[in-house]
């Protein structure tokens, strides 16, 4: 407490230009490019450079990059904590959006790395869609390859699109959210009664927006997340109904993608025969553009009905025709 004190006494004691500033960093973070500082605090980065120079004498910052572009810190998170604490909230959003867009715009080629940034300024902001939209962003960006963080991502986009009133974005939002929450949490960890809940209320929302695209997709995650959870034969019920809504859709894209979960938990419920009919149907449909569904749950799923078959017809006993698939 009495740190805060001398921190917030030595603050208070600052011209004003250097207060503001120094405050304006504090909402940008711990570390700052100069350029996005300057376009926070609305100055010119000639006219900001006599300012963090006089912040550096100070104690309150250090300089940590100059070429190629320039970079300060905070000397001590405190410092941070005392200078951000000291803003009136309207001052703080106003800043928070100013650093969204700031960020965003200044190496539009990184947008994606830094959506998670930014995702959490547009939060501090207040402006939920904006918010929910950059989640999505960085859930996308982080993927596969970093599972957790990706699922934490989609579970905030959830829970901002609640807060949203309806609308076809929300929707999608809410929706996409819930779909990815199961496509990831069985593999990380999810309970089966959480898994029905996105599986009903993403359902749900595929109907009313009458996207056919979105209902066929819940159905498929639902029913590999099922058969992960051992309720095989509500997978296999979940498959079928998913195949006959691909194929009533006629988009080739969702014929394929469904019939490669599909395959998977038909083998499962050891209905090999039905599995095998299922995965060749799939490298039919695909056989004419191999690229069909790519990226609809699975990055080729031309790929995997090849390969899937042939696992399937060796373990039929057909192994000439299982070593050419």
């Amino acid at each position: 407490a009495n740190v805060h004190s001398v921190l917030a006494a030595r603050i208070d004691r600052l011209p004003d230009d250097e207060k503001s500033v120094l405050q304006a960093a504090a909402v940008v973070g711990r570390e700052f490019q100069d350029a996005v500082l300057a376009d926070v605090a609305g100055l010119d980065e000639g006219d900001l450079e006599p300012v963090t120079a006089r912040l550096v004498d100070s104690e309150f910052v250090v300089q940590t990059e100059l070429y190629p572009d320039a970079a300060h810190e905070f000397k001590h998170p405190l410092t941070q904590e005392v200078a951000y604490g000291s803003l009136l909230g309207g001052r703080r959003a106003d800043l928070h959006a100013q650093a969204a867009r700031s960020l965003a715009a200044l190496h539009p080629e990184r947008a994606d790395e830094q959506a998670a940034l930014i995702a959490d300024h547009w939060e501090r902001a207040g402006e939920t869609l904006e918010a929910a939209r950059w989640h999505a962003r960085a859930a996308a960006w982080a993927g596969y390859k970093d599972p957790a963080p990706t699922l934490a991502h989609w579970r905030r986009v959830r829970e901002l699109a609640e807060e949203l009133p309806e609308s076809s974005e929300s929707a999608w939002l809410e929706a996409t959210s819930r779909l990815w929450t199961m496509q990831l949490g069985w593999r990380l960890g999810i309970s089966e009664e959480e898994a029905t809940e996105h599986f009903r209320r993403g359902l749900a929302i595929a109907e009313r927006q009458d996207d056919l695209t979105l209902r066929t997709m819940f159905r498929a995650i639902y029913s590999t997340t099922s058969a992960m959870k051992g309720n095989v034969t509500r997978a296999v019920e979940q498959a079928r109904e998913g195949i006959r809504t691909a194929d009533e859709s006629g988009d080739p894209n969702l014929r394929i993608a469904m019939r490669t979960g599909s395959s998977y938990v038909f083998f499962m419920r050891g209905l090999l025969d039905d599995a095998l009919r299922i995965a060749e149907e799939g490298i039919e449909i695909g056989e004419a553009d191999p690229s069909l569904g790519r990226g609809l749950g699975i990055t080729s799923p031309f790929a995997f009905c090849l390969l899937f078959s042939g696992g399937l017809l060796a373990n039929l006993g057909r192994l000439e025709e299982a070593d050419r698939r």
